[in-house]
């Protein structure tokens, strides 16, 4: 009677192994997984690796190999799991400073840093700033493809106009001017700076615009929201005016007396309401003659 032996298909280990377990977003696969099939007296067999949903996006990746089998081993399956995280990145918006010339300030440009940014832009929001004189906050805004992929820090901006210098300017004309007794109001003034509409601004004079002398005119501007203030002098001369005298003789011939003859009288008249009397002297009005 013949016996039978029966040697029967060994099984099969399909071992997936991904390292390291926890890798950061690039834009790239991640080919990170091994997969062999082992057994009882067989040697390893290297298996290809197919991953679930993909080993680009951020995620929790499932990573697994099948092995048919052969004459002496049974099939079997493998798989593991490795994480894909949000890559890191800071959108930093622009900046700048400037002083205020009536125009619209554009802030530097915004950008992003990060180990990997793929195809990310920023832009600054707003895009300009001012005219007006202040500090203006700039917020970054994000654009691109797979930005569930990042981890987004952002970082403000910020932009300052700063008031701008005004000039007073005191204009005299003439630089000199005879008394006349009455005020010489002969200068004007005016504020100006950059990006404004000149200011005419009222004179004042020290010690007076009427007097003989050199007269101090001054202005003043306390500025506004985009300048500051300023104040500015200028001099010119008041010299004095002419004066004329008159003498009057009581006409006519008078007889010796021994004693001084004071027949005349003096007048002094000229601007400004001058108009005093003057001492007569006499020569040789005491003897004929």
């Amino acid at each position: 009677v013949n016996g039978t032996y029966d040697i029967t298909q060994a099984p099969s280990t399909v071992t997936v192994t991904c390292a390291p377990s926890s890798v950061a977003y690039n834009g790239m696969p991640h080919d990170i997984c091994t997969a062999e099939a082992t057994g009882a007296g067989m040697t390893p067999v290297t298996l290809p690796v197919t991953y679930s949903p993909d080993n680009v996006n951020v995620g929790t990746v499932t990573a697994s190999a099948s092995w048919a089998g052969d004459a002496n081993h049974t099939g079997n399956s493998g798989s593991a799991t490795f994480d894909i995280t949000q890559a890191l990145v800071t959108a930093t918006a622009g900046g700048g400073s400037s002083e205020y010339d009536g125009s619209t300030k554009t802030p530097s440009a915004c950008s992003v840093t990060g180990s990997y940014t793929g195809d990310l832009t920023c832009a600054n929001n707003p895009l300009t700033v001012g005219p007006g004189v202040g500090s203006f906050t700039i917020v970054p805004v994000v654009s691109g493809t797979g930005l569930s992929n990042f981890n987004i820090t952002y970082v403000n901006g910020t932009y300052d106009i700063t008031q701008a210098p005004s000039t007073v300017t005191v204009t005299c004309t003439p630089s000199s001017v005879v008394y006349t007794g009455a005020a010489h109001d002969i200068c004007t003034a005016e504020a100006t700076g950059a990006g404004m509409t000149p200011v005419t601004l009222p004179v004042t004079y020290s010690p007076d615009n009427v007097n003989v002398g050199t007269v101090t005119a001054s202005a003043s501007w306390p500025g506004d929201t985009n300048h500051t203030g300023n104040s500015g002098s200028s001099t010119f001369t008041i010299t004095k005016a002419t004066s004329t005298t008159t003498v009057s003789c009581t006409p006519g011939s008078f007889t010796y007396t021994g004693s001084a003859i004071t027949p005349c009288t003096a007048t002094v008249t000229g601007a400004g309401g001058l108009n005093t009397t003057a001492t007569v002297t006499y020569t040789n009005n005491v003897n004929v003659g």
